[in-house]
């Protein structure tokens, strides 16, 4: 049966386009590329499969049965004249249960569509379509393109042939005998996108093991947290002063022997060990998969193995940072890691060696444990461990334990329905190819990973906690910087991943990046006395706040805010 605007779909909608030059009973024929509505799946959708037989305005007719892009189907009966009969072609015919006398005519009107805008070629019987071999090929939007493996797949055809199946390691599968056209292809299509219980179970694992790293750490410290409580004020103050002075003075903390027990240790260590590893967990935690990209490409220019092609440890990696909770977990893991160290310590251990350190020891144990692979060597696969050579049981447990919450949330993740749908005519060469799209957590952090860049690169200094790390669920400024050669005296940025808008107008009346909006955050930002000098600055006009719009390429474009938080032009950084 031949689908008119009107006729219904599985999803409980109806189609809404159809040809401008022909129509039956007055109901306007449709074709692929044509829309209709689904209320199942929450938009309009087009029309992906037809008659590769039937060309009506260079295109292939709609029959019922056929796909629309979300999946759902076309039905049938708005009009009951003209149908495909066995072997291609129109047929015309009475509806219901005796053709009516008004029906009678139908077959010349049938005859007379089938000619309305007949192909170049002329008629192609269907036994005479061409067929080909189609490659369809699913992977991340990596430099190594790794593949999605074994994800299932649902191919619908343009001959209404629907294929399923899964990828195989390499994240492509063969369709042999497929007609020309396009392909509809539906990954991972049998299941909804929900969380399973098993990854809700690995994530509260992975949490639990960060969990006890902290509780070791305020056990590790415990000598210093009783005479930090025993102190008055004014030694606390004094504590603090000479631990920061002394986290200036001097490069490192010298051990001489002895085995490394605690976590601390462990990344003082590691920082003094590596700093090229510590800079690729960097990549790693902001989600710049081009950044990483490019450091192993700079490695493999050198000869150097790293992370092999399309191996199944970067696909691991993506699917956890690209995982919005456990991203959550790790990017929290700082601030409550910090809480069990006294503030004194703390002060001389950030000084040294910033406010992420111990995040590093975390990714290093991730890569560590995909690089070694089995339990108790998990740390060992870290180079820095390996150096080192004298980690003590307390902490090689704790390591290890990490380790295999990380794996064991990385299998449970593979194993997630995200579904993804793609719809297009294979390339020159047959393949229909799937460039998975970020998350939107993924996106957002490696837009601000790649805006602080930009302003390092223009030579401008970090000012407080600016450091380019994505951190899901806080509304505060995204960076803030000195200039060397003012005016102005500081930039205060604002990061949107591809087309994404500056928020607000909110409640209160504020946007995003207005001049209220950011006096009431510039405080927690940067500290009360710099809050103070930048308001001056604020004052005397010498403060300039910029967007800086992230492209899916890296590339970044830079336009000058007002004081309503509205673009009023181009900026120079």
């Amino acid at each position: 049966m031949w689908i008119v605007v009107g006729d219904a779909t599985t999803g409980g909608g109806r189609v809404l386009t159809g040809s401008s030059n022909t129509d039956i009973e007055g109901k306007a024929v449709a074709c692929v590329g044509d829309k209709a509505t689904c209320p199942k799946h929450g938009g309009a959708f087009e029309i992906v499969t037809g008659d590769p037989t039937l060309i009506l305005d260079g295109k292939p007719i709609a029959r019922e049965g056929d796909s629309l892009a979300c999946g759902c189907r076309l039905l049938g009966g708005a009009q009951s004249l003209v149908y495909v009969v066995d072997g291609g072609g129109g047929g015309g015919g009475g509806g219901g249960g005796g053709a009516s006398v008004s029906a009678a005519p139908a077959a010349p009107a049938a005859v007379d569509l089938w000619n309305a805008t007949p192909p170049p070629s002329g008629f192609v019987a269907r036994d005479a379509v061409a067929t080909r071999e189609v490659v369809l090929h699913c992977h991340y939007g990596d430099l190594d393109c790794t593949p999605a493996r074994g994800v299932s797949y649902r191919a619908t055809l343009s001959d209404g042939r629907v294929l399923s199946g899964h990828l195989d390691d390499e994240g492509r599968a063969r369709l042999p005998q497929v007609s020309v056209g396009p392909v509809q292809v539906i990954y991972q299509h049998e299941a909804d996108s929900t969380d399973s219980a098993e990854i809700e179970a690995c994530r509260e694992r992975l949490r639990a093991a960060l969990q006890r790293i902290v509780q070791q750490t305020r056990q590790d410290f415990a000598a210093d947290w009783r005479q930090w409580n025993s102190a008055s004020a004014a030694h606390q103050a004094f504590l603090m002063e000479l631990n920061r002075i002394e986290g200036q003075a001097r490069g490192t903390w010298d051990w001489a022997s002895g085995s490394v027990e605690a976590v601390w240790q462990l990344a003082v260590l590691r920082f003094k060990a590596d700093a090229e590893l510590r800079e690729l967990s960097g990549l790693l935690l902001t989600g710049d998969w081009d950044g990483l990209d490019a450091r192993i490409a700079g490695h493999r220019a050198a000869g150097e193995q790293v992370l092999d092609k399309a191996s199944a440890i970067k696909e691991q990696l993506i699917l956890l940072f690209d995982d919005g909770p456990t991203w959550q977990l790790l990017a929290a893991f700082p601030a409550d890691w910090a809480k069990a160290v006294p503030p004194d310590e703390l002060q001389e251990l950030t000084q040294r060696y910033g406010s992420q350190f111990a995040l590093d020891v975390v990714i290093s144990v991730l890569l560590g444990a995909f690089s070694a692979g089995t339990a108790g060597t998990a740390y060992g696969g870290a180079t820095w461990a390996a150096r080192i050579g004298r980690l003590g049981q307390r902490l090689a447990a704790l390591l290890d334990e990490l380790g295999e919450a990380f794996t064991a949330l990385a299998r449970a993740l593979r194993l997630r329905k995200r579904r993804h749908t793609e719809s297009r005519a294979p390339d020159a060469d047959g393949v229909v190819e799937t460039r998975l799209p970020r998350t939107r957590a993924a996106g957002a952090a490696f837009g601000e990973a790649r805006a602080h860049q930009a302003m390092l690169d223009k030579g401008l200094t970090p000012v407080g906690k600016t450091d380019g790390v994505y951190r899901p669920g806080e509304n505060g400024i995204d960076g803030v910087y000195s200039h060397p050669d003012p005016p102005p005296d500081y930039v205060i940025t604002e990061a949107k991943y591809n087309t994404g808008r500056l928020g607000g107008p909110y409640r209160d009346g504020t946007r995003q990046m207005d001049s209220e909006w950011i006096n009431e955050r510039l405080d927690s930002k940067v500290g009360v006395v710099e809050a103070r000098r930048m308001r001056d600055a604020m004052n005397q006009g010498r403060v300039e706040s910029i967007l800086i719009r992230v492209a899916e390429d890296g590339t970044t474009q830079s336009y000058k805010l007002g004081v309503d938080g509205r673009v009023i032009g181009p900026s120079s950084f």
